[in-house]
Formats: C-alpha cells, structure tokens, sequence
C-alpha cells in the first residue's frame, strides 16, 4: 500500500505540515461529496475494514484522505468537523506517530495513541465529536513516550520494542463517511 501510494501519479495538495491526496470525490464547501469511485487497491482496503470493524455500521466510507508526512511532519489540534458522520477509521502506514486526544486548543492532553506501522485506529462518537486531535512532531518528549508506552500499556502482537523513531515518511489513509454526497462524473486528464 505505502509503494502504491508513493508511486501513484496522482496529484498531491502541498500543505504546510504535509501533503495530500482525496479519493472518493471533492469535497464542496457545503459538506456535500462530488462522488467519484475509490481506485480498485483502495476500495478492497475500505470493504476490508466495513468488513471487519462496525466502526461505519452498515455502510461504508465515501472518502479517504491521504496524508503524508515527511520526518518532522506534524499537525495541530483539530476537529474533522460535521460534514464527516462521527466515526473515522486511520490506517498508519511508513514511520510511526503519536497522536493525542485534549478538550480544546492549548489544553493538555487527555490521551495520547502510539501509531505503529501498519496500525489501524478507529474512534467514534464522542471522541469525534467532543475531541481535537493531532499527530505530534518527531521531538515528543521521552517522558510523554514513556507514558504512552508503560503507564498505558499498548498490546501488540509482534516482539517489535516500543520505541518511536521518526526516521522516515508516515503516511495515514484517513477513512470517513461524508453525510451528503452526490454521485458524478469527474473529467480527469
């Protein structure tokens, strides 16, 4: 997947902390999707997770964000906001990341996620709603990986060490179900 997506000739939106690519359709500033069909590599990952998680009840996601991260790739506090139902599913793929969870911009952290490769996180509900998120920078402090890590154990099933090491790029496919969505045809050159 991570190959996939490095070699695809789609284009990626340069922003300031990282780089981005939607499939699914283009999202208006009403909320509502300009449906176009996921690329086969891509929907057999987001029937995958339907699947094997309820996290999208009955249904499944209409749009996927793909970030992706170079070593000092960060992201601030945020919310996904309303056009989005309020559940999300993360497939991290390439470095590992820690992402917290805190009330409001400035506040501290109420929980803080581990993102090891090839991990899949799922929130919903009041998470989504009542939370802002962000993926740290690689200079995270020993003290906050020592209590994600030992105070809050993580359970793994592989005897890879709990260390975060950004060394490289992460890339996270994030999965949604936009609320509004409207199928069309999208023209591409």
């Amino acid at each position: 997947i991570f190959d996939t997506i490095q070699s695809s000739k789609s284009k990626w939106e340069v922003l300031i902390d990282r780089e981005t690519q939607q499939y699914g359709g283009v999202l208006t500033k009403s909320g509502m999707l300009l449906k176009t069909a996921f690329p086969s590599w891509l929907a057999r990952i987001a029937q995958k997770i339907s699947s094997e998680t309820d996290i999208f009840r009955d249904s499944s996601p209409n749009h996927v964000l793909v970030n992706r991260y170079q070593v000092h790739g960060a992201i601030s506090p945020h919310s996904d906001g309303p056009c989005y139902e309020p559940r999300v599913a993360i497939l991290s793929l390439g470095s590992p990341a820690v992402m917290t969870f805190r009330k409001q911009t400035g506040s501290k952290p109420f929980a803080s996620v581990l993102l090891r490769p090839r991990s899949l996180l799922l929130f919903k509900d009041r998470a989504y709603q009542e939370a802002l998120h962000a993926i740290e920078g690689p200079d995270i402090t020993a003290e906050a990986i020592h209590r994600i890590l030992i105070n809050r154990p993580i359970a793994t099933n592989d005897d890879t060490n709990n260390s975060l090491t950004r060394t490289g790029i992460r890339i996270s496919l994030t999965f949604r179900k936009v609320v509004k969505e409207y199928a069309c045809t999208i023209k591409t050159s």
